[in-house]
C-alpha cells in the first residue's frame, strides 16, 4: 500500500510547517536559512551567514498563541455528569493512554486548535482489554480521510511516532506507524496497522476489529476538531496571518540591521590615483597613506540615513499590524486614538474567534465523552456537560463604575441579583460564593453602624452555570 496524502493536507502543509517553525523561535527560523530569508544578490556564504545572524526574530507567534490559549483556559472547563458515577470519574482522571486527566487533554486540544486550527481525537480500547482511552492526533498526523455525502467518516489514515531501540543504551531510531480506521463493506468499524517500508510503501502489520460489549461499531469513533467546525474540512489556520507578517518583519529586520552595519563601516574613496602595484591600503590610526601626486584626494563616503529610517518605520508598522491581527491581545488598550466604533468591532472580532474555538472544542470533547460512556455503560441515561470558558471580558472594573452600580442598586434601578451577577462576571466575587452566603457575610460584618442589612426577599436566583 502506498502512502497518499489528502489534497487539503498538501495544500495546507506549508502553512502548518511555517506556523510550527515560527512558533518554535529564532533558532528554528534561522536554521531553515533561505526558506525564510533569501540571500541578497552576489552574497557569499560567509556574508549570508552574518546577514542572517544579525537579523532579529521576535517570536510574536508564540506570544499570541499563549495569550489566546490563556483566555480559553482562564477558567477550568465545566465538567458535569448525572447521575454521578465513580467509574466515570476515575476514567476522567485517566482519560489518555498515558493516564493523564481530562484537563491535560483539554489543554493540549486547545493548544493544537489555536495553533493550527485543527486536530483529532480517537476513542480506542487496549487490545488486551480494559477501559477506553482518548488519543490526540495533531494536524501533521492526520494524513488522509474520506467522508460520504452526509459527512460521515468512511476512513481516516493516522500517523504515529515511535522510538525503535537499535542499541540497548546508545541509539534510538524514530520510526512511523500508520493506523487506518475504516468501515468495511458491511459498515463494520475496523483498524489496520502498517509500518513504513522501502520507498514509502506501507506494509501491513496487523488488523483489529474493535468489539464493544460483544457488538461491532458501525461508525468510526474519531472526532475532528477545528477552529470553525467539527467536520473533516480543513480550516485555514487563523494564526497564519500573524505568522506571515512576523515573517515579513524578520526579513525587514535583516535589511535594517544590514543597513546599519554597512553605514557604520568606514568607506574610503581615493581619486586621482592609479594603483598599478595593487597595493593594499589598511585603515586605522596606525596606518598612513602617502601619495607623491598632490592631485590625489582621499575622502570617506557618508551614508544617508533616510532609507534606514524608512526601514525602521516599516518594522514599527508591522508590529502594529501584528498587534491588530492578534485581536489586540498584545497591544491591549494602548491605541488611544482608536474610535469607539473601531474598538467595538475589534473586541467583537476577538470574541467571535475565541467563542467559536471554545464552542467547537467543547462540543468535540463532549462527543468523545459520550462515546466513552456508550462503551462503559451501554443503554445508559447519563447526561454529560462539558464547556470551556466563554467569558473573555477580563477588563478591570473602574471604581467610578462600581460606585454607579451601587448607587443604581440603592435607588432600586437594578436588582441585587443583577448586581451580584455582574460582580461575579468581573471576578470581584468568587463564583463559588452564593448570594445567601454573601448576604450573610455582609449582614454579619457591617462596614459601619449606619449600614443597613440586606433584605432576604431581594435575593434572586443563584448564578447559573
Amino acid at each position: 500500500m502506498q502512502i497518499y496524502y489528502h489534497c487539503d493536507y498538501d495544500y495546507f502543509y506549508y502553512d502548518w510547517k511555517k506556523i510550527a517553525d515560527f512558533k518554535e523561535g529564532s533558532k528554528k527560523v534561522k536554521f531553515e536559512g533561505e526558506e525564510y530569508l533569501p540571500k541578497l544578490s552576489n552574497q557569499t556564504e560567509s556574508e549570508y551567514f552574518s546577514y542572517k545572524n544579525r537579523a532579529m526574530y521576535v517570536n510574536f507567534t508564540s506570544k499570541i498563541i499563549a495569550a489566546i490559549s490563556g483566555q480559553l483556559l482562564r477558567k477550568e472547563p465545566i465538567i458535569k455528569f448525572t447521575p454521578e458515577s465513580d467509574t466515570f470519574s476515575i476514567l476522567l482522571d485517566n482519560i489518555t493512554s498515558n493516564n493523564k486527566d481530562i484537563y491535560y487533554l483539554t489543554r493540549n486540544v486547545v493548544n493544537e486548535v489555536v495553533t493550527y486550527s485543527r486536530c483529532g481525537l480517537l476513542v480506542d480500547l487496549p487490545q488486551e482489554g480494559g477501559a477506553p482511552y482518548v488519543s490526540l492526533y495533531n494536524t501533521f498526523n492526520i494524513i488522509n480521510w474520506k467522508v460520504d455525502e452526509l459527512g460521515n467518516l468512511i476512513y481516516v489514515l493516522l500517523r504515529e511516532e515511535y522510538e525503535k531501540n537499535c542499541d540497548e543504551f546508545l541509539f534510538h531510531e524514530k520510526i512511523y506507524k500508520y493506523r487506518l480506521l475504516y468501515l468495511d463493506e458491511n459498515k463494520i468499524y475496523k483498524q489496520k496497522i502498517y509500518f513504513e517500508g522501502k520507498n514509502k510503501q506501507l506494509l501491513e502489520e496487523s488488523e483489529i476489529t474493535p468489539i464493544i460489549n460483544g457488538i461491532n461499531l458501525n461508525f468510526i469513533p474519531f472526532q475532528f476538531i477545528g477552529a470553525e467546525n467539527l467536520d473533516a474540512d480543513v480550516n485555514k489556520p487563523f494564526i497564519i496571518d500573524v505568522v506571515d507578517i512576523s515573517h515579513s518583519h524578520y526579513m525587514s529586520s535583516a535589511n535594517y540591521e544590514q543597513a546599519l552595519f554597512l553605514s557604520s563601516q568606514p568607506t574610503p574613496v581615493i581619486t586621482g590615483f592609479e594603483n598599478k602595484n595593487e597595493d593594499t591600503f589598511l585603515v586605522g590610526s596606525n596606518h598612513t597613506w602617502c601619495f607623491g601626486d598632490p592631485n590625489v584626494t582621499v575622502n570617506y563616503l557618508e551614508a544617508s540615513f533616510s532609507g534606514i529610517n524608512e526601514l525602521k518605520n516599516s518594522l514599527d508598522n508591522k508590529e502594529v499590524m501584528i498587534a491588530k491581527l492578534g485581536s489586540r491581545i498584545l497591544s491591549g488598550e494602548k491605541n488611544v486614538g482608536e474610535s469607539a466604533e473601531s474598538k467595538m468591532l475589534n473586541n467583537f472580532a476577538e470574541k467571535s474567534i475565541l467563542e467559536n474555538i471554545s464552542i467547537n472544542i467543547s462540543n468535540g470533547i463532549l462527543n468523545v465523552l459520550y462515546w466513552m460512556v456508550e462503551i462503559l455503560f451501554p443503554n445508559n441515561n447519563i447526561v454529560i456537560d462539558f464547556a470551556l470558558n466563554k467569558d473573555f471580558d477580563i477588563s478591570e472594573i473602574d471604581p467610578s463604575q462600581l460606585s454607579i452600580l451601587l448607587t443604581a442598586y440603592e435607588k432600586k434601578i437594578i436588582s441585587f441579583n443583577e448586581l451580584y451577577l455582574y460582580l461575579v462576571r468581573k471576578e470581584i466575587i468568587d463564583v463559588s460564593k452564593t448570594q445567601d452566603i454573601l448576604i450573610n457575610e455582609i449582614n454579619n460584618n457591617p462596614i459601619s453602624t449606619n449600614a443597613q442589612t440586606l433584605p432576604q426577599q431581594e435575593v434572586g436566583e443563584e448564578i447559573g452555570e
